[in-house]
């Protein structure tokens, strides 16, 4: 890391490829105008820091004291408006606000480290008392968080269009693309891709490991390719070059053309691995669906001799796993399958990954046909380990992909009434 800070400008670890490095903004009524952070470029020439909030005289509790507070300068002041900002974001994600905008059980998700940058990154503005945008003092400005977040009524509207993981990213050569419709031509369309890189070898020259491009197509065939971006305007240029050093492109377009819009990741060169990635739209956009047919719920089959029959996934039991989808197309889907894979293969065993639909009915639900999916949980899992499955599906109405978690074993401490017995975890 040290090989590639700037000296007295920019230190370890604000350089450092895969953290999100914050500057401060001056409060209030002056917050486009810089106070305090470092300025890039990075030795071997990547953009830091990203993102700034207000940091300069921010009134905040005071250490060695039980009540009193006290005003403090520095991107110690804006690093925390960040973290609780990306707290935010991760509990928009968990709690199902995407994509309707409202909580939603259904729509629950865990965000990867790379989804919750890729959002915040893509919330952010130009601050105006800085010259240039992006540029190697402001990054790519300041932090506004309801850019980027849709809530319901809202005029600008996200699009999640891809949280990978590393097991499913791509290689040298590959290539993914996933359509955005722009309905609305007065917002504002920016398109942000963030990836977790692998690390360099100490003390090297260069940190970049792994690269991914971002290209996006409108509906008339003009390219743009990720950080392309003419500093006088703040906007992306049709035909630019790629950035091969980045793991975080952005591309901003006024007046987007409406219709259907391509954005494309390709794997440029991954040197190390499969390389995992998130990409989000903000503007007036149409959030991303892979697909109608949706996971809406499970049921769990613990019978014994494999179980213990309490409905609860337990560490060593086998389980059967009857599988409830929901079609959110307007006509009904049939000859639905669905194949179900698990992110955790090494505590996971599947012994039946594949799950058959009855024709489910349009705005309606139906529940998997016997035999159901199968798998067995390790007897060495912890309680409370999180496992992600993903289901692949194929219908009449075209593929799709939805996804779901289960909890093992018993996470909380039931409490019903004040002196009455708990509910112990197992």
């Amino acid at each position: 890391k040290r090989q590639v800070t700037n000296g007295s400008n920019l230190k370890t670890p604000e350089n450092a490829k895969n953290v999100v490095a914050v500057g401060a903004t001056q409060n209030g009524v002056n917050a486009d105008t810089h106070c305090s952070g470092g300025r890039g470029p990075t030795n071997d020439g990547r953009r830091k820091p990203e993102i700034y909030a207000p940091g300069c005289g921010i009134v905040s509790a005071r250490n060695s004291t039980d009540c009193l507070t006290r005003s403090s300068t520095g991107t110690s002041m804006a690093c925390p408006a960040v973290t609780g900002a990306g707290a935010l974001v991760r509990q928009y994600f968990e709690q199902g606000w995407y994509p309707s905008g409202s909580p939603v059980v259904d729509d629950a998700i865990v965000p990867s480290g790379a989804l919750v940058k890729a959002t915040l990154l893509n919330s952010t503005v130009d601050m105006t008392g800085v010259t240039g945008y992006p540029s190697n003092l402001e990054g790519w400005g300041r932090l506004l968080l309801e850019n980027a977040l849709y809530f319901d009524g809202d005029a600008r509207s996200l699009s999640v269009m891809a949280d990978v993981r590393n097991v499913d990213g791509l290689s040298t050569g590959q290539q993914a693309e996933h359509p955005l419709v722009v309905l609305d031509g007065t917002e504002t369309l920016k398109i942000t891709v963030a990836w977790t890189e692998p690390p360099a070898e100490l003390l090297a020259a260069a940190a970049t490991i792994n690269d991914l491009d971002l290209e996006v197509v409108s509906p008339g065939g003009t390219l743009y390719r990720g950080n392309f971006v003419d500093p006088s305007t703040g906007r992306s240029l049709p035909d630019g070059d790629k950035d091969a050093i980045n793991n975080l492109e952005m591309v901003l377009i006024d007046a987007p053309q409406t219709g259907e819009w391509t954005v494309r990741i390709v794997g440029a060169a991954v040197n190390e691995g499969t390389q995992g990635f998130a990409v989000v739209a903000s503007g007036g956009v149409e959030p991303f669906s892979a697909g109608a047919i949706r996971y809406a719920s499970h049921t769990v089959l613990d019978d014994t001799p494999l179980g213990n029959a309490d409905g609860i996934v337990d560490p060593g039991e086998t389980v059967t796993l009857p599988l409830t989808f929901r079609n959110t197309a307007e006509t009904p889907a049939s000859n639905v399958v669905a194949g179900i894979a698990v992110d955790r293969a090494d505590d996971v065993k599947l012994t039946a990954a594949t799950a058959t639909f009855p024709s489910i009915p349009a705005d309606g639900t139906a529940e998997s046909s016997s035999p159901h999916p199968r798998f067995t949980v390790g007897p060495d899992v912890p309680c409370g380990t999180v496992l992600r499955f993903d289901a692949g599906v194929i219908s009449d109405l075209g593929e799709g992909d939805t996804s779901f978690r289960i909890d093992v074993g018993q996470n909380g401490v039931a409490v019903p009434a004040p002196g009455l017995p708990l509910t112990i975890p197992k």
